[in-house]
C-alpha cells in the first residue's frame, strides 16, 4: 500500500501524479477545480495571498466519497517551479472495511511525518516527486491490524447494547462516530488541521466533498458566510 501524490510542486513544471488510481486524481482534480474558482471569485484580489497561506487539511474520505475505498491524506497549498498555484496532495487508499474514524485516530504520527516532507519540499525547490515519495513511503504508515471495522448501521430503536466493550474506549468512541455519522449524513469526509495564522484549528465534517463555496471557507476561514454550521470549542484548554 503505497502514499501517492497530485498537484503541484516547487521541483516540477507542471502537474505531478504518482501511484494514484486515476478514478480518484479525476474526481479530486473536479473537485479542487470546482473549489478554487469558487474562492478566487470569493476573494478576488486578496486570493493569492490567503490561498498560499492557508493551512494543511488532513482528511479521511469515508468509503463512498470517492470510489469504495477509504482514503487517508492531506492536502497543502503549492505552486510549480513557475509560481502557478495549485494544492499538493498526498493520500493512500484503505479497504472499504476500514473504519475511517479508527484511521484518523491512528494517523498522528504519520500525518505529523509526511506534512514534514511537504515543508521540505518547499525549503529544498529542486527536490523531485520520486525522492519525495520515496521519503513518505518510509515512513510508517497508520495499519489498523485486527481493529474494529466498520459497523452495520443503528436501525431502528432508541436504546442500543454495544455488546463486547467494557468502556467507553477509542475503540468505542470510533465505532459509535462511525456509526453515527453514517446514520446521519451517509458518505462522510473528515477534515482536521493545526490551523494556520488566520484561521483556528478546526475539525470539519462534510457530506461526502465540500461544495464549492465551502471549500472557500477551508481557505479563508469564512465559515458561517459559506454556509458551515460553526460549534466553538468551549473550554478553556
Amino acid at each position: 500500500m503505497k502514499t501517492g501524490v497530485y498537484g503541484k510542486l516547487p521541483s516540477h513544471g507542471d502537474f505531478v501524479s504518482r501511484d494514484l488510481s486515476q478514478a480518484f486524481v479525476k474526481e479530486w482534480d473536479d473537485w479542487l477545480q470546482s473549489g478554487l474558482d469558487a474562492s478566487r471569485k470569493t476573494l478576488k484580489e486578496h486570493w493569492n495571498d490567503v490561498f498560499l497561506t492557508s493551512p494543511i487539511w488532513r482528511f479521511v474520505l469515508a468509503p463512498g466519497v470517492i470510489g469504495d475505498a477509504c482514503w487517508l491524506g492531506c492536502i497543502s497549498p503549492s505552486s510549480d517551479s513557475v509560481g502557478r498555484i495549485f494544492p499538493v496532495t498526498f493520500a493512500r487508499e484503505y479497504p472499504a472495511a476500514t473504519n475511517p474514524f479508527l484511521l484518523a485516530m491512528r494517523s498522528e504520527p504519520w500525518m505529523r511525518a509526511v506534512e514534514k516532507e511537504i515543508l521540505n519540499a518547499f525549503d529544498a525547490a529542486a527536490r523531485p516527486v520520486e525522492s519525495i515519495l520515496e521519503a513518505v513511503n518510509a515512513i510508517e504508515s497508520p495499519e489498523l491490524g485486527e481493529a474494529l471495522p466498520r459497523s452495520p448501521e443503528l436501525g431502528f430503536g432508541e436504546s442500543w447494547c454495544y455488546r463486547g466493550f467494557g468502556s467507553p474506549s477509542g475503540f468505542f468512541t470510533a465505532h459509535l462516530s462511525d456509526q453515527m455519522l453514517s446514520h446521519q449524513l451517509g458518505t462522510y469526509a473528515m477534515w482536521w488541521g493545526l490551523g494556520s495564522q488566520s484561521l483556528q484549528p478546526s475539525v470539519l465534517l462534510t457530506r461526502q466533498l465540500p461544495d464549492a463555496h465551502q471549500f472557500s471557507a477551508m481557505i479563508s476561514g469564512s465559515w458561517s458566510e459559506q454556509g458551515w454550521y460553526v460549534i466553538d470549542r468551549t473550554d478553556s484548554v
